[in-house]
This record gives C-alpha cells, structure tokens and sequence, in this order.
C-alpha cells in the first residue's frame, strides 16, 4: 500500500527538517568554504572569478573588489553591481583596465587582464564577450555572462525560464571556445537548465555543483561556471564576497 501524506503532515515534516537543513549547510559551508581566495596554481592556464555583491544591500564594496584584485584572475564576473560597486571597481583598473557592462540593465560587469568587446546581447541579463587573450597565453575566447531573474513569483519563473529558453536556442551558432558564467538562479538538475547543458558542460563536473546560497548556510548550487568541450579540466572553489548572500566562485583550468 503506498504511503500518502495529507498536506497537514508535508508542511509539519518540512518544519521539522528546515532546521536540520539549515544546521547540516552552516557544518559543511563553514567545513569546505574557504574564507580567503586560494593560491592560484602554478598549472592554472585561465582562472575565472565571479561573485554576486547584492545590489540591495551593497555593503563593503573596497572589499569585494580587494578579493577581485586578490585572486588574481584573468577574468572577473561580478552581478547585482550598485554605483558603490561599480566605483570600487574602477579603482582596481589597474589590476583590470579592461571592462564591460551589461545593457540596458548595468548591474553585471565583466572585468579582464585581456581586452574584452561586446560580442552580442541576448537579451536583458544575458551578454556575450570576446576575451582577446593572446595566442601565447592560450588564445581568444568567449564569455557569455548570466543572471537570470529571480523566480520569486509565477511571473518571474515565467520571465527567467524564457531567457534560459532563449540563451538554449542561440546557443548552436555561438562562436567557440565559450565559457558561460552567472547566477543562473537554478540548479544542474532543474529541466530548465538540461537545454544548455546538451551543449555546454558543468566546469569541474559534479565536483563544481557546490552550494553557493544562501551564504550563511549554503544549500543550492545556483552560481555556475559551463564551458564547452574546447575547455580542459578544471577545479572550482568557493569564497566568501563579505557582505554578499551568494559565496563566490574561483574557477581554475589546469
């Protein structure tokens, strides 16, 4: 016979496991999280860093942009950017002089060792970049930076399962080598997600679905790093962005 749950006992079950929940992610976030960027690997041929710095309560931004400049990244991918942010940016050009918004929405910024051009807009939270790094250092590639909305309501699932289905559709004709990077605001699993990755593939495998929100006790794997097969392996570490709901995410191919 099977078992059927009246919605009374789900919510009453779910009330008793939040709390487990919650102290099991603050065990393992505070276990496996890093506090400080990681040494970058001397067999490191590209490292990406990207963090979400909360545009709603955009605290602390001289620090976010010191673990910019800390981690010594070819390629930095910031989402949710205020004024504040985009100034503390600015002020690290020297360690990054090359940068590009997003539009019309400017609350993604893309940073770079290497000369980066708008390469194509996808829609508003979806950008597409060229990173002209240079032959010696591995060659050119491309960048196609994401934040899809938040699915809070109907509304916004709705408005964010038609920027992944529109991304999904372009993604066969973008050029190559690519590397897809943002708060996807879904999981690996979500089908929403399963269109993009018949092309593009997890950075780090299942070892790079590390929880990333919320901060405080990390549960979802929402902030994701997918390359194309042109990518070779690679490790994928969390950091702390101080003042953020979202852990950070650096990224190294070997």
């Amino acid at each position: 016979m099977a078992w059927r749950f009246n919605a009374g006992w789900e919510i009453f079950y779910a009330v008793l496991a939040a709390p487990v929940l919650v102290l099991a992610g603050l065990a393992l976030g505070g276990y496996v999280t890093p506090t400080e960027i990681p040494p970058r690997n001397a067999g490191s041929t590209l490292r990406i860093l990207h963090f979400n710095a909360l545009v709603y309560d955009n605290t602390h931004p001289a620090q976010k942009a010191a673990l910019a400049q800390q981690a010594q990244a070819d390629v930095v991918s910031v989402l949710e950017l205020n004024g504040p942010m985009l100034a503390a940016m600015q002020a690290i050009s020297g360690t990054y002089p090359f940068t590009q918004t997003s539009r019309p929405d400017t609350s993604m910024l893309l940073a770079s060792r290497y000369p980066i051009t708008r390469a194509q807009t996808l829609g508003t939270r979806a950008e597409l970049y060229h990173v002209a790094r240079p032959a010696a250092h591995g060659g050119a590639f491309y960048v196609l930076q994401v934040h899809p909305r938040s699915p809070h309501s109907s509304a916004a699932l709705k408005v964010r399962n038609e920027l992944l289905a529109k991304v999904a559709a372009a993604l066969p004709n973008l050029p190559r080598p690519l590397l897809m990077v943002g708060d996807f605001n879904t999981t690996p699993w979500d089908t929403s997600l399963q269109p993009l990755r018949t092309e593009l593939k997890v950075a780090g495998g299942w070892r790079g679905w590390l929880p990333t929100f919320p901060s405080l006790a990390p549960m979802t794997p929402i902030d994701l790093l997918l390359a194309s097969p042109h990518w070779p392996p690679a490790t994928v570490q969390r950091v702390v962005a101080k003042g953020s709901d979202h852990l950070g995410l650096v990224v190294d191919f070997k």
